[in-house]
């Protein structure tokens, strides 16, 4: 019998590796008794996203926890029918986010959402290296739609953002 190939299984050995390599570098294994790591997600809807509107939303990270994102996703609905075949189309929307303890921004200037966020209705979708929001910090979410570019510019009902990753405790 062959062994079955679980996805989220590799990638959860591959995100608990990062984290013990960020948290404790030095590779104590004292140290490495003292970390938790516990799936999370955070989320963030936007409705009635207008044709060059660009609202902003703060995600609150937990006091007691860093953040570490993995899996953006998106899920945009352009009317209020949820199967509407254009969800599938991706949406005309630039996001900026930034950590507002740092203030830094996670990338230099608003980028295309599919930069950086994969569709919530398609399989696993991984950032290329993960992001650390520290605990009692937020988030900043600015999204702008920018869909005037086309002859009929889009306006969308609903723009849901979901933020999975891990939260990390150290005891």
């Amino acid at each position: 019998m062959t062994a079955q190939y679980i996805p989220q299984v590799d990638n959860f050995n591959a995100i608990e590796a990062f984290v013990r390599r960020v948290y404790n570098p030095s590779g104590d294994p004292t140290l490495d008794a003292k970390i938790s790591i516990q799936p999370y997600a955070y989320r963030a809807a936007f409705a009635d996203l207008l044709n060059g509107t660009s609202p902003q939303q703060v995600i609150q990270i937990a006091a007691n926890a860093d953040f570490v994102l993995t899996s953006p996703r998106y899920r945009a609905v352009v009317d209020n029918v949820v199967d509407n075949t254009q969800l599938d189309a991706p949406p005309l929307v630039r996001i900026l986010l930034t950590d507002t303890g740092s203030q830094e921004q996670l990338m230099s200037e608003a980028v295309d959402l599919t930069t950086y966020f994969g569709h919530i209705r398609t399989a696993q979708f991984e950032i290329q290296y993960p992001r650390i929001i520290s605990g009692r910090s937020g988030m900043s979410v600015q999204v702008t739609n920018y869909s005037n570019i086309l002859t009929t510019p889009q306006d969308y009902k609903l723009l849901e953002l979901t933020f999975a990753g891990v939260l990390v405790r150290g005891f």
